[in-house]
């Protein structure tokens, strides 16, 4: 017994220290885990919600597109028409530009007959009256 006493006298201020930093560590542990722990869920609460936010931006993103799409599709549709229109009025005026030309050689020749007759009819006048 004498000898553990002597153990002891001589270590126990070591003991006392390691006891003493046990005791801290064990202080320390258990206000650190709970603030930790709450650090943590402060942390996975606000990914959270960037995770929803980005979730939402992505929906919003994914309508607008698809109102984009179906604006472009109904100006392609538009376009498709507005050309056909087009294509089908240039026709329609080549018509009526041929036919104008048409009509004016119509006209000329016809004002050459009437050209051919007057001068006919003037010719039977002078013979007449001779």
């Amino acid at each position: 017994m004498n000898t553990l006493a002597a153990a002891i006298a001589r270590e126990g201020p070591a003991w006392v220290m390691a006891a003493m930093v046990a005791i801290a560590a064990a202080v320390l542990l258990a206000k650190g885990v709970p603030a930790w722990t709450a650090y943590m869920d402060r942390r996975a609460a606000v990914e959270e919600e960037r995770e929803r936010r980005k979730s939402r931006e992505s929906e919003e993103r994914a309508r607008t597109e698809g109102q984009w799409i179906q604006a472009i599709d109904r100006s392609n549709d538009v376009s498709e028409r507005v050309a056909g229109a087009l294509d089908s009025s240039t026709r329609m005026i080549g018509q009526v530009s041929r036919k104008l030309d048409d009509d004016a050689r119509q006209a000329e020749r016809n004002a050459a007959r009437l050209e051919k007759i007057e001068t006919d009819m003037q010719v039977l006048l002078e013979r007449i009256k001779r």
